[in-house]
């Protein structure tokens, strides 16, 4: 039910944020991010892909990221950053190769 009266829209009551929003959101939360003894429910919920992106919408406006989540995404950065520096240093290294073989015939 819930599902088809969000539909595709981002909120329930229009292109801002609502109290029915609120409300939405203050339930299904919990429902879609915590564990819980039985998932059935969560199943549901997560069968409903217009429900969990209105949660995790909702939750990138008004929930800050927790220090863990800002700790693994600077950690990914440098992974990143440190497998563009390795593939950079390789294409330097390989057209260096490429102008001594080209000059030494």
């Amino acid at each position: 039910m819930l599902s088809a009266k969000l539909g595709d829209n981002k909120f329930f009551c229009g292109n801002k944020p609502s109290s029915l929003d609120a409300l939405v959101f203050g339930y299904l939360a919990p429902l879609l991010r915590l564990p819980l003894p039985n998932d059935r429910l969560q199943l549901h919920l997560r069968a409903c892909p217009n429900l969990v992106r209105f949660v995790e919408q909702v939750a990138s406006i008004y929930l800050p990221p927790s220090e863990e989540q800002l700790r693994k995404q600077k950690s990914e950065r440098k992974m990143w950053e440190n497998r563009l520096q390795k593939a950079e240093k390789a294409k330097e290294a390989e057209k260096v190769m490429s102008l001594r073989i080209s000059t030494s015939f």
